[in-house]
């Protein structure tokens, strides 16, 4: 898979999560489970903890799309990212007996939130230094 396919197929994907991420999260409002509410909605709400990594995936990719230099870098950190806040979710969520959030002392629920504080707050960073740096090279003459 080339570097553009694998930027489009990263774009698609996210954006399908983060659609089913909003949709489960947002289920109540929506009134998607009718009868079946309380267990339909516990379904539901595991599966939009897991998707909710992929929004701000989405939403860098699709900042990143044109920036060959930046993507590379931000696709690493996001990569490793995506791995690591999935992993920590899933070990709050088996520990907690499949429910987010029920936890005692809420320090599980930090770290989580801690991940997602983080992550745009680096991918803002990288993507400007590198955005920076491509620019300086522009000005110079030295495109590599």
């Amino acid at each position: 898979m080339n570097r553009d396919s694998l930027q489009i197929f990263i774009l698609i994907f996210s954006l399908l999560l983060s659609v089913v991420s909003l949709i489960t999260g947002f289920n109540y409002q929506l009134n998607i489970c009718g009868e079946y509410a309380y267990t339909c909605s516990d379904s539901l709400s595991q599966i939009a903890i897991y998707t909710v990594v992929f929004l701000p995936i989405f939403i860098f990719s699709a900042i990143t799309y044109r920036m060959d230099l930046v993507k590379k870098s931000w696709r690493i950190f996001s990569f490793f990212w995506a791995s690591l806040t999935l992993t920590v979710i899933y070990s709050i969520v088996s520990e907690a007996g499949g429910s987010f959030g029920s936890l005692h002392g809420g320090y599980e629920n930090m770290v989580v939130i801690g991940l997602f504080v983080v992550y745009p707050v680096i991918s803002a960073l990288i993507i400007l230094y590198y955005y920076l740096r491509l620019g300086k090279k522009k000005d110079s003459g030295d495109h590599k």
